[in-house]
């Protein structure tokens, strides 16, 4: 048996993360751990070792979403995933300026999402058995 993929949500807004988590679960995956600022996700991200982080781009306080993923790939190789509502060309341009495995807008549907997770677990596997 398979084990659940670890995934790590960053989210601002408590609802949003709440339905997230929610919908993660029902599709079989193990949310072990969410942050609310680029701060948090940082040491969580360090500490709790997500294989995917489910990152959202506009979070209150000092870092964004981009500034944090950018700072979590230096220290680690985690596959991130951007979820953003803003459809805006300078975001995505700085988004793809990090590592990021996706980018997905909101809101997306269920099946939509456990596509991205799954292509970036497997495209990210060869990664983590190199290192």
């Amino acid at each position: 048996m398979q084990d659940k993929a670890k995934i790590m949500i960053v989210e601002d807004e408590e609802i949003v993360a709440f339905d997230l988590r929610k919908t993660l679960e029902k599709l079989g995956y193990n949310v072990i751990s969410q942050a609310s600022t680029g701060v948090d996700a940082i040491e969580k991200a360090e500490h709790d070792k997500p294989d995917v982080i489910l990152m959202d781009i506009r979070l209150k306080n000092e870092l964004d979403g981009i500034d944090a993923a950018q700072i979590i790939s230096f220290k680690r190789k985690i596959p991130i995933i951007y979820l953003t509502s803003f459809n805006d060309d300078e975001i995505r341009k700085r988004a793809r300026g990090t590592s990021a495995s996706a980018f997905l807008l909101k809101p997306f549907d269920e099946d939509n999402l456990k596509i991205t997770i799954d292509n970036a677990i497997s495209e990210h596997k060869p990664e983590q058995r190199i290192f």
